[in-house]
This record gives C-alpha cells, sequence and structure tokens, in this order.
C-alpha cells in the first residue's frame, strides 16, 4: 500500500517529504494525465490514477489536485472501494493543506484515519497522525503538533525494520517545532539524527533536512554555513519542481542576511518568494513573506514601508484565520473523538456477543459427541473413556459458563450504574444550564451598565474636533483594559493657556472609573471654577482636594486611592512658537527639539494615596518653549508595562527609541507606528493595564 505525507508550510516549514527521486516529476505528472484521459472506466483502478495524480500535483497545483481527489471519492465510494476512499480523503487533506484550507484540511485527514483504523492499516495511521501534527502546526498550535509528531516517532522506534525515510519526515518535524519554541538544542539533536539516516540510506542529506539545519545554524550565529546548506537546497528544490519548499528556502535565507544585515540581499531573497506564492496563491507562503519583510523595514528603520507589509501580512492573515474556521478544528477533533469511544464500546459487545457463541458451539459438539458415544456399544472402553473425558470438560464448560454469568450479571450492574450516573449528570446539567442562564442575564445587565458608564466616561474625553482646534496635528491612543478605564485625558482652554494632561488613577475597570470621574471633577473646579492656571499649585490643590473627597481612615482601613499626571500648559507667542509650563505627578514629558529627544522627568509623588507623608513637599513646574515642528508625548504607564509572552515589559528604553525613530513621520502615520509596535510587542498575550498616548506638534 502507498502511505503518503502531505508537505506544508509556516513561518518555519515542517516538511512532510516525499524522499523519492524527483527528477521525473513532471513526466510523470503528464503521463498519469495521458491515462487518466484515456482510461475512462469507472472502477478501481480509475480511482488508483485520480489519487496518484491528485497527490503530485498538491506542491504544484492544489486546486487542480483537490478536484481529481474529489473526483476518486465519488466513485470510490459509488464501487465501495475501501481503500480507495482512504487515500482519496488523503489527497484531499494534501491539497487542503497547501492551499491553506486548514478546517478542510483537518476534516479530510480524519475521515481518512477513520477508514484506516477500520481497516487496520497500520502504516496509513501513523502517516494520517503525522499529517494531522503537521496541520496543528501550520494553525501554530505547535504544542498540540509536537504531541502527535512525538507519538509517531515513539511508534516508529518500537518497528523491527523502521522505514528510514519516514523517520526521517518524523525526526525534521519535531526539529522545527523545537526551533519554533526557541528549543535550539534540543532541534539540535533531532536534527543531526534525521541528516545521520540520511547519509547511511542514500550517501546524502536530502534538501528538506538541509532547510531545518540551515536554521539551526543561523540561530547559532553560524551564518555561512547556513547560507551554504540553502544554497544547496534551493537550487535542488527548483529543478525538480518543489515550489512551496523552494519558496520557504528563499524566505529563510532572507531572515539569514538580515540576521548579518545585509539588507539588499535579504530584500532580493524575499521579494522573489513572495512573487513566486502570489503567482502560485499560495496564501500561507504570501503571508509569512510580507512579516519577513516587515521585520526588514523595521531592521532598516523605515517605519513607513514597513507599515504597508503589515498591513498585506494582516489582510492574508485575516483572510486564512478566521473564528468559524478555528471553531470548525475544534468541532472536528470532538467528533472523531466521540466516534472512537463509541467504535470502542460497540466492539466489546461484539467481542461478548462472539465468546457466547463459542461457548455454545462447544456444548453442542460435547454432547453430540457423548450421545455418539454412548450409542457405539461395540467399543464400551473407549465409550468410558470418552465418557469420562467429557465430564471433565463439561465441568469445565459449566465452571465457564458461570463465570460467563457472572460477566454478564457485572456488566448490567454496570450498565444500571451508568444509566444512574448518566441521570445524574444530566440532572446536574440540567441545573448547570439554568444557573448559566441566571449568571448570563445577570452578566448581560452588568455589561449593560458598565458599557452605559463607557458612553458617559467617553463623553468627558475631548472629542477630535475639540482637539484639533486645540492642536492641528495631533493624535491619541487610548486602549481601556476593560470596557471602562481609569485612564483618561484632560484638555481645557482659558484665555490664551491650553492646558493638556494624561491621568492615570488607582486601578482599572470599574474603580478605575470612578476614580478618572473623580479627577475629571476636580480639574474642572481648580482650573474653571477657582481660575488658578499655574500647573503646580493645580496639582497640589488636586491633591489635598482629593484627600478630602475620600474618606482614607473609614472603618479604621486605610485605602490608597491616587492618581498620577502629566499636565501641561501651552501658550501660543505671537512668532508661532508655543510656551510649555509642565508640572507631573510620577509621569514625564517627553518633547522633540531640533530632532533631539528630550524628558522631564515628574515629581515623584502621586497624588493622593496614603504611602508617603508629604507634609513638606510640593509639585513644580518646568518650562521650556518650542517652535514650530517641534513635539510633546504624554503617556500613563499602562504602554511601557504591557507585557509579552515571555512576560517582558515594552520598557521606557523601547519607548524613547520609538519616539526618536518615527517623530519625523505624520502624527496618523507614528500612531500606526506606535500601535504597531505594541501589537507585535504584545503579540497573543492579554493587555496589562489601560492605555493612554498623546501626541502634539506644534
Amino acid at each position: 500500500m502507498n502511505c503518503r505525507n502531505v508537505t506544508f508550510t509556516s513561518l518555519l516549514v515542517y516538511f512532510l517529504f516525499s524522499f523519492s527521486l524527483l527528477s521525473a516529476q513532471h513526466n510523470i505528472i503528464d503521463s498519469l494525465e495521458n491515462e487518466v484521459k484515456t482510461y475512462t472506466q469507472v472502477d478501481s483502478n480509475r480511482v488508483y490514477l485520480l489519487n496518484e495524480l491528485g497527490y503530485r500535483y498538491h506542491q504544484i497545483n492544489p486546486v487542480r489536485g483537490l478536484k481529481l481527489g474529489e473526483e476518486a471519492l465519488e466513485i470510490a465510494q459509488s464501487i465501495d472501494y475501501k481503500y480507495g476512499i482512504y487515500d482519496a480523503y488523503n489527497t484531499m487533506g494534501s491539497n487542503h493543506f497547501t492551499n491553506s484550507k486548514y478546517a478542510e484540511a483537518l476534516q479530510s485527514f480524519f475521515n481518512a484515519l477513520k477508514v484506516a483504523k477500520k481497516l487496520n492499516y497500520d502504516q496509513q495511521e501513523i502517516s494520517l497522525l503525522q499529517n494531522i501534527g503537521a496541520v496543528y502546526c501550520a494553525q501554530n498550535h505547535l504544542r498540540e503538533g509536537l504531541k502527535y509528531f512525538l507519538q509517531v516517532d515513539s511508534i516508529r522506534n518500537q518497528a523491527e525494520n523502521p522505514d528510514p525515510r519516514s523517520q526521517m519526515i518524523t525526526l525534521r518535524n519535531i526539529s522545527e517545532v523545537y526551533i519554533n519554541l526557541n528549543k535550539i538544542d534540543s532541534a539540535d539533536y533531532y536534527i543531526l539524527k534525521a541528516i545521520d539516516i540520511s547519509n547511511k540510506t542514500f550517501n546524502s542529506t536530502e534538501p528538506n533536512i538541509l532547510l531545518s539545519y540551515a536554521d539551526i545554524q543561523r540561530e547559532k550565529g553560524n551564518f555561512n554555513e547556513a547560507l551554504e546548506a540553502l544554497n544547496f537546497a534551493i537550487n535542488n528544490l527548483e529543478q525538480n519542481g518543489y515550489t512551496s519548499s523552494m519558496i520557504s528556502g528563499l524566505y529563510k535565507k532572507a531572515t539569514t542576511f538580515q540576521k548579518m544585515n545585509v539588507n539588499t540581499k535579504a530584500f532580493k531573497e524575499v521579494n522573489k518568494g513572495i512573487k513566486i506564492a502570489q503567482e502560485n496563491e499560495f496564501d500561507d507562503l504570501e503571508r509569512q513573506g510580507y512579516l519577513i519583510l516587515h521585520d526588514i523595514y523595521i531592521n532598516k528603520k523605515d517605519y513607513k514601508n514597513a507599515l504597508e507589509a503589515y498591513h498585506e501580512y494582516k489582510r492574508i492573515n485575516d483572510k486564512i484565520y478566521n473564528q468559524a474556521q478555528l471553531n470548525q478544528l475544534a468541532q472536528v477533533q470532538a467528533q472523531y473523538e466521540i466516534e472512537q469511544k463509541q467504535k470502542d464500546y460497540l466492539l466489546n459487545e461484539q467481542k461478548l456477543e462472539l465468546q457466547e457463541a463459542q461457548l455454545e458451539r462447544q456444548n453442542w459438539i460435547m454432547m453430540s459427541l457423548g450421545v455418539g458415544m454412548f450409542t457405539t456399544i461395540f467399543f464400551l472402553v473407549f465409550l468410558f473413556k470418552s465418557n469420562r473425558d467429557r465430564k471433565r470438560k463439561n465441568t469445565i464448560l459449566t465452571e465457564q459458563k458461570s463465570q460467563l454469568y457472572e460477566q454478564q450479571q457485572e456488566l448490567m450492574v454496570q450498565t444500571e450504574e451508568l444509566t444512574q450516573l448518566n441521570e445524574e449528570v444530566l440532572s446536574q446539567r440540567d441545573h448547570l444550564e439554568k444557573v448559566n442562564i441566571n449568571l448570563n442575564d445577570y452578566n448581560n445587565r452588568l455589561t449593560d451598565s458598565i458599557s452605559a458608564a463607557q458612553i458617559i466616561q467617553e463623553a468627558l474625553l475631548p472629542f477630535e474636533n475639540r482637539m484639533k482646534d486645540s492642536f492641528q496635528n495631533n493624535f491619541v491612543i487610548y486602549k481601556p483594559k476593560d470596557i471602562v478605564s481609569g485612564d483618561f485625558y484632560w484638555l481645557v482652554k482659558r484665555q490664551n493657556f491650553h492646558f493638556l494632561a494624561v491621568i492615570d488613577c488607582t486601578g482599572h475597570g470599574v474603580p478605575g472609573a470612578f476614580m478618572s470621574l473623580l479627577a475629571y471633577s476636580l480639574l474642572n473646579e481648580i482650573v474653571e471654577a477657582e481660575y488658578e492656571s499655574d500647573p503646580s499649585k493645580i496639582l497640589n490643590l488636586l491633591h489635598a482636594k482629593l484627600i478630602k473627597a475620600i474618606s482614607y481612615t473609614r472603618h479604621g482601613k486605610k485605602h490608597d486611592a491616587g492618581m498620577d499626571i502629566a499636565l501641561c500648559r501651552m501658550e501660543y507667542l505671537e512668532n508661532d512658537d508655543c510656551k510649555i509650563t509642565y508640572a507631573g505627578a510620577k509621569r514625564p514629558l517627553y518633547y522633540v527639539k531640533d530632532n533631539q529627544l528630550q524628558k522631564i522627568s515628574g515629581t515623584r509623588l502621586s497624588i493622593g494615596g496614603n504611602k508617603r507623608n508629604r507634609n513638606n513637599m510640593e509639585f513644580s513646574n518646568s518650562e521650556l518653549s518650542l517652535s514650530a515642528g517641534d513635539s510633546i508625548y504624554l503617556t500613563t504607564d499602562g504602554y511601557i508595562d504591557n507585557p509579552n509572552k515571555n512576560r517582558k515589559k515594552f520598557g521606557t528604553p523601547m519607548l524613547e527609541k520609538l519616539i526618536e525613530a518615527v517623530h519625523g513621520l505624520s502624527m496618523t502615520e507614528q500612531k500606526e507606528a506606535f500601535e504597531l509596535a505594541l501589537e507585535k510587542h504584545q503579540g497573543n498575550e492579554a493587555q496589562r493595564d489601560d492605555i493612554t498616548l498623546v501626541g502634539v506638534r506644534i
């Protein structure tokens, strides 16, 4: 039987590669095309031809390959050709995979696995487990994919004569996963095992193994060795028509040049790969290319082109991954597990029925033999001996029947217990559903209330037109961690002064939102009702009023409610210069003057709180003069505190480098650059705190 593995790619590529000689690939396809056209009889031979041709197309023309697999499946089902059904599902899964249709690929492979299990196709089961692992890895579910690959490796290690080609496939897949998990030593261990098998079997190293070997050498800093391996592998793959593998090699080469800071060569390789991916409609490979292109532009500090590359990456990524597809993946695997459990239960029942039938048949034979020997008077001595044997066997049979009866009784008791347990589970489920309905209703009402609070809070923020009235060029990044926020930004114009502040109140969510409303009210009271215009005095008054407004010793318990703030008073002069008076509570002012980034740190005190005694401590002012084209930046600590997957914060140094890099862009482009940098750093990690960042160009 023919056992196929699907080839697949991701940012680091997981290939299930056919290690046969590839030089005659196109001639074989042409030959098969002619056979499919001339052989029109609807039988197992046509199913074989369709599947063989469809599979060979999966890296070259997956759309054509899928149609051939679907035709093979239709014929195989109509003539009840079991192996053809298995092979057609595998062919369809391979072509779905190359075409980035991951939910459909997983469905096809699970369907093939069900047929293979039913027909006891052990080798095909191993191949399909590997293909399923490949799908999970392509979806970036690396640990789930690694589980399947390690399972396959364990099965093959236990075999008496494992197939070396299959072993190399599995070892390379495991190595690629470890590369993606940044476990280079583990990746190196498995790829060296694959190279050893390849050299012993074929007297050379297969090109796809060299791609993984190059990844490891690049991560170790051995760039020349990595490039040598990549050049050999890319030429081999291109000559033999393995387009998707060759594209991945080009991307790896571009990444290696990027690590070497040879950006010109990196651009050449990645753009070549993107063009070939577009020509072949390989969405996943095109997506990878734009992400690598984005990283190269970032390395050059060309943020405008980096944004354009990232937009293309996001467009293709959204096309490939959507929530409906992810749900379908989970549903497919759950359905497969349920069906397997049902089959195991039915198989146990069939085994029990077979044992009962065998016992009845044995009893009938013994009785017939006994009667026959009893009627044969001539052989009395022989009859006596046979009768004694029959009694002994009947005793054994009686014991077996008794044991079977006990087993049947035990099974009935277990069945009754299971039925009772099922009823209890159903009852608990119904109760939980009622509780869940109540919780959902409560949650909906609570969410509605918080959403209403969000509308109120957002109404207090300066609208875009208000910001533009005071500052023609500005941007605002405002990202609450929850529905409502403990951060807010504040703008008031009084006489010739423009007051601009960002405020970070204690907590986030509902508690932080209440504090923000209180702070908003107190600031308006101080500036607009009491006519205070000195920033340091505004902060001193805000501190005193906040302490008075909140009982810090209520019920004998101290509270630490407070806030950090960066406050600027801006006064435009006749020569278009701007005089800025700044006061801050633990939040700095960043400004760019004459293309140089400067920073004024705030006083190391918070507004309110009970952590320190500040009887003799006051806020102070700092003054500066900016000209047209200069910029200021105010931010809460949410931006720099946001973690990545390794729990590392974005940090103040990265923020300052980013301001230095993008301050020359337009304010709209700066906003996109700040959002992009944060998104890339954060990845899939949850937002840690409310985020506010305001930029103004004079």
